[in-house]
């Protein structure tokens, strides 16, 4: 029986810490981890955004800049 009743504290006592890693990784470090890649992610976004805008408005200005040459 004395086997028994070290092996449930054991388990309570895994158990009881394992709950408290869960709790701080929910309320401490969960919290303020995704709103940082939220903002690094976004920035990301952007800049590859303005990139591809600005590719688009050099391959448009090309054409008609080609086309004017072409003509004259």
């Amino acid at each position: 029986m004395k086997g028994a009743a070290v092996l449930t504290t054991a388990f309570v006592s895994a158990a009881v810490f394992l709950l408290g890693i869960g709790v701080y990784d929910m309320t401490v470090r969960q919290p303020r981890t995704p709103r940082l890649a939220l903002i690094d992610i976004a920035k990301l976004y952007a800049s590859a955004d303005q990139g591809l805008k600005s590719r688009a408005q050099e391959g448009a200005a090309a054409p008609a800049a080609a086309v004017s040459a072409a003509g004259a």
